[in-house]
């Protein structure tokens, strides 16, 4: 089940990626109930991408921003709003 996020150089400081990764597989783990699934655990991968300024757009236009991008294999309308409201 793998994890991305995204951002733009600035956005996230680099001191906090592993903080950022690890929130967001424990995340997971929870929506679906296997924080402490031994089995599943490991098959949550995370990656985090940060990408230099200007190599980010939206509508054509520069921008600055972050992204989470999540596989839904496994979602339900509960788990998608809790995605969807962070």
């Amino acid at each position: 089940m793998p994890l991305t996020l995204t951002v733009t150089e600035g956005v996230l400081p680099l001191s906090k990626v592993k903080d950022a990764a690890r929130w967001q597989t424990r995340s997971k783990l929870d929506l679906h109930q296997l924080i402490e699934n031994s089995v599943m655990t490991p098959y949550v991968s995370a990656n985090v991408q940060i990408l230099p300024k200007g190599h980010s757009f939206s509508g054509g236009k520069e921008f600055v921003g972050a992204w989470i991008l999540n596989d839904q294999a496994m979602c339900n309308d509960e788990v998608g709003q809790a995605i969807a409201n962070g």
